[in-house]
């Protein structure tokens, strides 16, 4: 009975989460509809209780999910110049989670597809067995909320490496352009939709990135929230990211600590510039937070920092 409410609440959960346009659906909704049934059920329903959840249990059709993750790949090599451009080409990743009825007791299977060419069988392959490893970790846990951000996290991640594959591919058949110890400076986007407890969130915030060598800025416009996010190593990039979705930050209404369910990945880590001859060169100094008053002042800080396909992507209209 406890693994039933406790499977109702998570995708209960899940679709107040994932409400977007064929971001998420039950593909055994009868399944669902009679395990809800179960949950609702009271203490002077226990005998009609038993005996459904008796059925429930010998149902051969466990709860499956499918969650649609959609990325977009805004890294793009110009061929022949060695540089990126901004593109809109959607990336699609499906994950299939099927629910023993087990569980959280017992691990849920995952099956991980994508229609998109950016993502071969073998990647693909890779994301499922990263899922599988975090899910094995935390049996006892209601886990697919946070192997969807897994999953979406390490397709960037892949995104990314071959991106800069793509990239050496380029700069190899121009000698005179490469060199074996070449850097690049990555550059991420967030859009967080409120801070209950902004002093202390801003706080953790600054304590990640200090701990992962990060540079950047949480950007405040009225009640719109940047963060611009940099470093020379993508995966600290990709591990804030983690973090910023999976641990505590913020409060909710009641003032207990909660983590951030509302943060909007507006671009991946992306590779926008690379060393000269003097290196690397960071656009921001320290991980500062900063209030403008206006548009113009918001994008005067990703224009004289040379991100302004950064800019162009501020979500003004939210």
């Amino acid at each position: 009975m406890e693994n039933i409410v406790s499977q109702v609440d998570e995708v209960e959960a899940l679709q107040a989460i994932l409400c977007g346009d064929g971001e998420m659906r039950v593909r055994t909704p009868q399944r669902l509809a009679t395990m809800q049934s179960i949950a609702a059920h009271d203490g002077s329903s226990e005998r009609n209780t038993h005996a459904q959840y008796d059925d429930v249990s010998d149902d051969p059709d466990p709860l499956i999910l499918e969650v649609n993750i959609c990325l977009e790949d805004r890294v793009a090599m110009e061929r022949g110049t060695g540089t990126c451009s901004s593109t809109a080409s959607p990336i699609r990743v499906q994950l299939v989670v099927t629910l023993p009825a087990g569980y959280p007791g017992e691990s849920p299977l995952v099956s991980v597809s994508s229609s998109s060419s950016r993502l071969s069988r073998e990647s693909c392959a890779r994301l499922r067995s990263t899922c599988r490893a975090l899910c094995s970790q935390l049996i006892g846990q209601c886990v697919v909320m946070e192997m969807v951000q897994h999953a979406r996290d390490s397709a960037s991640d892949i995104i990314g490496e071959e991106a800069c594959s793509a990239r050496s591919s380029v700069s190899d058949s121009c000698p005179a352009a490469n060199t074996s110890n070449e850097q690049a400076l990555y550059h991420g986007l967030l859009h967080v939709d409120h801070m209950h407890a902004r002093n202390s969130y801003c706080k953790t915030l600054r304590s990640w990135c200090r701990e992962l060598g990060i540079t950047g800025s949480v950007l405040f416009m009225g009640r719109l929230i940047l963060v611009v996010v940099e470093s020379d190593s993508i995966d600290s990039l990709n591990t804030y990211i983690r973090w910023h979705r999976t641990r505590p930050v913020d409060v909710d209404t009641s003032g207990r600590t909660c983590k951030e369910h509302c943060l909007k990945m507006l671009q991946p880590p992306t590779c926008y510039s690379r060393a000269d001859g003097d290196g690397v060169r960071r656009r921001f100094d320290s991980f500062t937070v900063v209030e403008v008053q206006s548009r113009k002042e918001l994008e005067k800080i990703f224009i004289d920092r040379q991100l302004e396909e950064l800019a162009a992507l501020i979500p003004f209209g939210s």
